[in-house]
C-alpha cells in the first residue's frame, strides 16, 4: 500500500508538470521559427547605475568664467578660476577643467606648451551650482624665470574646457611662459564650491 501511494503521488506530480511544460514550450516556439514577443510587467527598482547622481553637468554656454588676481607662492603664481552659473537651471561640476595658454582667443589659437597638470591635493567631488552660484578651481602658473632652454614667449590667452564639453571658454591672460615643455608650466585643481 505504501508503494502504491508513493507511485500514485509521483504520477500526480508529473501530471501537474505537463501543463507547465506545455505552456513553456508554447511561449518559446512559434510556427515561423522566430521567438514571439512577450510583454512582462516589471516594477523598476532604482539601482546605483540607473539613479541620477544629481543635476546635469554645466554647459560652457551657461557659465561665466573669470580669472581672479594672482597671489605669489614659492615658484608659482596662484589664481582663482571662477565658474558662475549664469543660466536659470541648476547644474553641476565635477573633476578638473582643462586649461592651456594659447596664441589667440578663438579656435584658431595654437597651444603654447601643454595643458595644465591636474593636482591631487583634494579629492574631486560633485559641486552643485544653482543659478548665480560660483565654484572655482585653483590655477597655478610657474613662470620660466631665467630658464632660456624652455624658449620663453609671451602668451595672451587662456583656453578653458569644462569636463565633457566640446566648446571652450577664452580668457585674456598675458604672461611669460615656456613654449617648449621643459617642466611644469601650469597646474589646475579640482572644482571647489565658492569663489
Amino acid at each position: 500500500m505504501t508503494t502504491l501511494t508513493l507511485s500514485a503521488r509521483r504520477l500526480l506530480g508529473l501530471a501537474a508538470l505537463v501543463p507547465v511544460a506545455a505552456a513553456t514550450a508554447a511561449c518559446t516556439t512559434s510556427s515561423s521559427g522566430a521567438s514571439p514577443h512577450v510583454t512582462v510587467p516589471v516594477t523598476a527598482h532604482p539601482s546605483a547605475s540607473s539613479t541620477p547622481t544629481g543635476p546635469p553637468e554645466c554647459a560652457t554656454a551657461s557659465l561665466h568664467v573669470k580669472l581672479g588676481s594672482g597671489k605669489r607662492a614659492t615658484g608659482a603664481i596662484n589664481y582663482h578660476l571662477d565658474f558662475t552659473n549664469a543660466g536659470s537651471a541648476t547644474c553641476s561640476l565635477q573633476g578638473f577643467p582643462a586649461v592651456a595658454l594659447v596664441t589667440a582667443g578663438t579656435n584658431a589659437g595654437n597651444l603654447i606648451g601643454g595643458y595644465a597638470n591636474p593636482t591631487r591635493y583634494a579629492p574631486s567631488k560633485q559641486i552643485v551650482l544653482a543659478a548665480g552660484q560660483t565654484a572655482h578651481a585653483q590655477l597655478s602658473h610657474f613662470p620660466p624665470g631665467n630658464n632660456r632652454s624652455c624658449h620663453p614667449v609671451t602668451a595672451h590667452w587662456l583656453k578653458v574646457y569644462l569636463p565633457h564639453q566640446a566648446k571652450a571658454a577664452y580668457l585674456p591672460f598675458t604672461t611669460r611662459t615656456c613654449a617648449v615643455l621643459a617642466g611644469l608650466t601650469l597646474a589646475i585643481s579640482a572644482f571647489v564650491a565658492g569663489a
